[in-house]
């Protein structure tokens, strides 16, 4: 680093560093987020009831929407509704005629 920046910054020994404003985004983008919290099926089986959003503290709110945007990116289900779809996609492919391979 020496080549690139000045001996001044280089070696600076009260470099001064910054918290993300996490609490502006976490606002900024709320609604969104709730909706994305109150809409996970995985939270719905997790929590006993879903989180009152005015009593939990943003570490804990960026938990649960990182959980719920997890399921929707990865398009992951809790068992029931997993297996509920393999039901359907397997007697939808009897009725077509197709055999579905057995799930593991």
């Amino acid at each position: 680093m020496r080549d690139i920046l000045p001996s001044g910054i280089v070696w600076n020994k009260f470099k001064l560093g910054f918290e993300s404003p996490t609490a502006i985004w976490l606002k900024a983008a709320n609604a969104s987020m709730r909706a994305t919290i109150n809409e996970s099926l995985i939270l719905k089986k997790l929590c006993r009831a879903m989180p009152d959003f005015e009593k939990i503290d943003d570490a804990t709110f960026w938990k649960l929407y990182s959980i719920a945007k997890w399921e929707t990116v990865y398009a992951v289900r809790p068992a029931a509704a997993a297996q509920q779809q393999q039901r359907r996609e397997s007697a939808r492919d009897r009725v077509q005629g197709f055999s579905a391979p057995a799930a593991p």
